[in-house]
């Protein structure tokens, strides 16, 4: 199998790997190799990638990509002093072992089978969190989430409604694109630092014109449809989406 790390010494002894921090001994109980390897046997795919950085002999942040695993590594929740993590393209279906991460500060899980969200609201350090496609369905609850989001990718699923909205009072960029959403959601004029929203490729049956509560709107992507209904702030830059381009 092939591997990419960095900031990871491995070596392949009679097919067994062994990582350490670069210039640490393998003994050290900063030593988070170890369970970067026990990862590593869960890999069904041969063209499996890991980028490591390490901040003070610890992993700071993670990137898997194309690992073919239908679930979230449990391990990784051993890895308290993980900050970023990114799990995109992994096939991953269901999410468990997030409860430890506290200080998570970005996820990515983008382009994996997720079809439930659990509650990840006690993650109360996030701030950025990418969860577009996948297969998330009907309606997300935004209790599920931590009011520290500053930005919610949510793209290209099947979410047909979002409620609670207004507690994610710190919330920046919101991108809602191609999903199943026939109205915008309830408490959305409630969020004052909004910056970016991305809205094409839903099916609003609700007339959809005042964006002005929106005080800081600097970028709003919508379907060219609705060109003629929107009231935005001076000063916000608007994009159209187009049907073709889903």
């Amino acid at each position: 199998m092939k591997y990419s790390f960095i900031g990871l010494v491995c070596l392949c002894l009679s097919g067994v790997y062994s990582c350490q921090p670069a210039g640490k001994k393998a003994g050290s109980k900063e030593n988070d190799g170890k369970i970067v390897l026990s990862i590593l046997k869960s890999f069904e795919s041969e063209n499996a990638q890991i980028y490591i950085t390490k901040v003070n002999s610890r992993i700071s942040e993670l990137e898997i990509e194309n690992a073919r695993i239908s679930e979230f590594p449990v391990q990784l929740g051993q890895m308290d002093s993980l900050r970023k993590l990114l799990l995109s393209n992994d096939s991953i279906r269901s999410i468990k072992g997030l409860d430890s991460l506290t200080s998570l500060t970005d996820l990515d899980l983008s382009d994996n089978q997720i079809k439930i969200l659990p509650t990840i609201r006690h993650l109360k350090s996030l701030k950025f969190l990418r969860l577009d496609n996948n297969q998330i369905q009907d309606t997300l609850d935004c209790l599920l989430l931590p009011e520290s989001l500053e930005a919610l990718i949510i793209g290209n699923n099947q979410i047909s409604a979002i409620t609670n909205i207004s507690r994610l009072i710190n919330l920046k960029t919101l991108s809602i694109d191609s999903n199943k959403l026939r109205e915008f959601p309830e408490g959305l004029c409630e969020l004052k630092r909004i910056w970016s929203i991305e809205a094409n490729g839903n099916d609003f049956q609700e007339e959809i014109n005042d964006f002005s509560c929106f005080e800081k709107l600097g970028s709003i992507v919508i379907d060219s449809k609705y060109l003629g209904q929107l009231v935005l702030p001076e000063g916000t830059v608007i994009n159209y989406g187009f049907e073709d381009d889903y």
